[in-house]
């Protein structure tokens, strides 16, 4: 795990995780040969889940061509990929799509 301080809204993203009693993800996981993270990750999932929580700082066009890159890769390597934005973590809708996702309730 890296030293990066979760912001915020990946705080908020753990402790709802928790709180819902979903299955814990690894946080800040590195995929294709370590070269990108990721903010959450079931990685044994099949399919593989990563979920991006989306700040401000996403915005910002050196970042955004980023990750693009990194979500064009990820797509490339067969992984399911949830963007959940600050709306979505106050009203809870990213809940059903990681829930289907991990197979845990039917589509």
């Amino acid at each position: 795990m890296s030293k990066r301080r979760p912001s915020a809204l990946e705080a908020e993203f753990a402790r709802q995780l928790r709180a819902l009693h979903l299955p814990p993800a690894v946080a800040e996981y590195r995929f294709c040969e370590r070269r990108w993270r990721v903010d959450f990750a079931w990685p044994s999932a099949k399919p593989p889940v990563a979920i991006e929580i989306e700040g401000f700082g996403h915005h910002k066009l050196n970042r955004y061509r980023s990750d693009v890159e990194k979500y064009n890769h990820l797509a490339i390597a067969g992984w399911i990929l949830i963007r959940i934005t600050a709306p979505m973590l106050n009203d809870l809708s990213w809940e059903p799509l990681l829930r289907q996702a991990l197979k845990l309730e039917a589509p």
